[in-house]
């Protein structure tokens, strides 16, 4: 690969914090089930052979050159680390806080990059780190040893059944996925589902949004060369079917949507223009959601639009997949966060480019000296309410004897953090339109009122 490294962009940024964070509530309600499961089987923990695989499909180089507010995690080499790094990172954290509750966790991370140059820039990466020693250039996953990384030079979609048929040996073993292709192209549905239909795996799904909004304007083409074909072949196989093309027809040109707007373009998020394309990406990001559920009935799918930098416009939609109710209402947490760190890290890139353009002539260092943030806007973020929480509940659930981890799934496709609805919960017990024991966990037994009257027995 020739081109020349870039810093992250915003987005970038905030695709590896919600890795990092989403990998240690991933492994961390694998590791308290393992727990949980043992204890119940009258086991010791250890004897459950718990293992935890990290699949990286889009490895990349493994780190890029440090950018304005985006401090270098190796500051002699002026860089920082990718979600190959990320990910090796966390499973060792994991590893240890396995190890403090008895249980022996095997870890294996699995990298795909089809570019051999690149490939070799990431096996220079892991050691740079330190974490190199176990590396293998191999796709023989199988006879990989316990933190072992395993390196292939692959399109990785052409790995679907080896790769499944890895992550999903065993009880005990449990995947997460990070599915981010190098540059603008959709992931065909046709691997995707094969990932995301295993029920003990999550991942992460980055989808090229602004440059399907872009391309979906081929549709409207009668006459396309073949490029043109091969580009909506593309989304065609991203979305499994036609049925985006519908969707597509009602693009209009607009300079809103276009890489670099003309000098003199004024649309704003407040435009006709904008609030007609801010529409038709919702119901285009719904449909990629409704597309992966339709893999899988029981498949969780949250998803978070991440902006350009410098432009109220959306570059990507990240999608988090998960088959376990905690999952997903953990996601839900990690997600507005998320929405208030990324604007956060805009602000800073907004005001490090003012202060560099300001000072350019001065030679200053400190680009963010002077610089007033407290003032910036923060992001809306979703807040409920305890006692409408309690309601829904109290609604859905009246009359039936379920355990909370069961509640947890059904509301998987709520906004609610898995906190939220434990407060609603005790707010029911309080009210006495709910009885549980005093245990509060997934398998604790919730009794719900049949009306207002005490709760079933």
């Amino acid at each position: 690969m020739t081109d020349k490294p870039k810093p992250r962009g915003t987005q970038t940024r905030e695709k590896h914090r919600i890795l990092e964070e989403y990998m240690k509530a991933w492994g961390g309600i694998i590791i308290q089930g393992t727990a949980s499961s043992a204890k119940k089987a009258r086991m010791h923990p250890s004897q459950l052979g718990l293992h935890l695989v990290y699949v990286d499909c889009n490895a990349f180089r493994g780190r890029y050159p440090s950018g304005p507010g985006d401090p270098p995690n190796d500051p002699e080499a002026d860089v920082v680390f990718g979600s190959p790094v990320i990910g090796l990172r966390a499973l060792d954290s994991l590893a240890r806080t396995a190890g403090r509750l008895g249980i022996s966790l095997r870890t294996n991370a699995i990298f795909i990059e089809q570019d051999p140059d690149t490939l070799r820039e990431l096996e220079g990466t892991l050691e740079m780190t330190g974490l190199g020693w176990g590396i293998k250039f191999t796709s023989n996953f199988a006879a990989l040893r316990s933190r072992e990384v395993a390196l292939v030079r692959a399109d990785s979609t052409q790995l679907a059944s080896k790769l499944t048929a890895y992550t999903s040996a065993g009880r005990y073993t449990h995947s997460l996925y990070f599915l981010d292709p190098y540059g603008p192209k959709g992931i065909p549905l046709g691997f995707v589902s094969e990932i995301v239909k295993q029920d003990r795996t999550d991942s992460i799904i980055n989808m090229p949004y602004q440059d399907l909004h872009k391309k979906a304007r081929l549709a409207t083409r009668p006459v396309r060369g073949a490029s043109e074909e091969a580009t909506l072949g593309n989304y065609d196989d991203m979305f499994g079917d036609l049925q985006w093309r519908t969707v597509a027809q009602r693009i209009q040109a607009s300079p809103y949507w276009q890489e670099e707007p003309p000098a003199g373009d004024t649309a704003t998020v407040d435009s006709p223009e904008a609030r007609d394309a801010a529409s038709l990406e919702i119901e285009l990001a719904e449909l990629y959601r409704d597309t992966l559920r339709r893999v899988d009935p029981e498949l969780a799918v949250k998803s978070l639009p991440l902006r350009f930098p410098d432009r109220e416009r959306t570059m990507f939609h990240l999608y988090l997949t998960t088959h376990d109710g905690t999952g997903a209402l953990t996601m839900n947490g990690l997600l507005r966060k998320a929405k208030i760190h990324e604007n956060e890290i805009r602000l800073q890139l907004q005001a490090a480019k003012q202060v560099a353009k300001r000072e350019h002539q001065k030679g200053m260092t400190d680009m963010f000296a002077g610089t007033d943030l407290s003032a910036a806007p923060s992001a809306v973020t979703f807040t409920p309410d305890k006692t409408e929480i309690a309601e829904e509940l109290a609604a859905q659930f009246r009359g039936r004897l379920v355990t909370k981890g069961h509640l947890y799934k059904e509301m998987a496709d709520s906004p609610y953090t898995a906190s939220e609805v434990d407060s609603a919960l005790k707010l029911l017990k309080k009210q006495k339109l709910l009885d549980f024991d005093a245990e509060f966990r997934n398998s604790t037994l919730l009794r719900f009122a049949l009306e207002t009257g005490q709760p079933r027995r």
